[in-house]
């Protein structure tokens, strides 16, 4: 599964539209995606890294002083904005597939907040 690494893994539950097996497991798992021939032979690797830019956070530090830094995952990002994700249009595992994970890394761009609080 490309190479083994995984950026993301969040694993949970969803209940399908038109299933009578509710709770079904999902494996939302992101990592080096692939991409196959029609024979099913690998022919190319995909990056799905995710940069998070953080450039506008700043703080400053001095002998004594006390820097908390709370970074917040906000796992529902991962679902929405740009792409709607569907767990009843990808399935449950979309580790061999890439347009599923190219939704993840396009979606990405706004999971994670910051906030420095500097306490002198």
């Amino acid at each position: 599964l490309g190479g083994g690494y995984h950026y993301l893994k969040l694993n949970g539950k969803w209940e399908p539209q038109e299933s009578t097996y509710p709770n079904l497991p999902f494996d939302f798992h992101v990592g080096r995606g692939q991409i196959y021939d029609n024979q099913g032979v690998i022919t190319e690797f995909i990056d799905n890294s995710m940069p998070f830019d953080f450039e506008d956070i700043s703080f400053d530090m001095l002998n004594g002083d006390t820097t908390v830094i709370a970074i917040t995952m906000h796992v529902e990002n991962w679902f929405k904005n740009p792409h709607e994700y569907d767990h009843d249009v990808w399935g449950g595992y979309i580790m061999n597939n890439q347009e599923a994970m190219q939704v993840a890394v396009d979606n990405s761009h706004d999971v994670f907040s910051v906030v420095v609080e500097e306490q002198p």
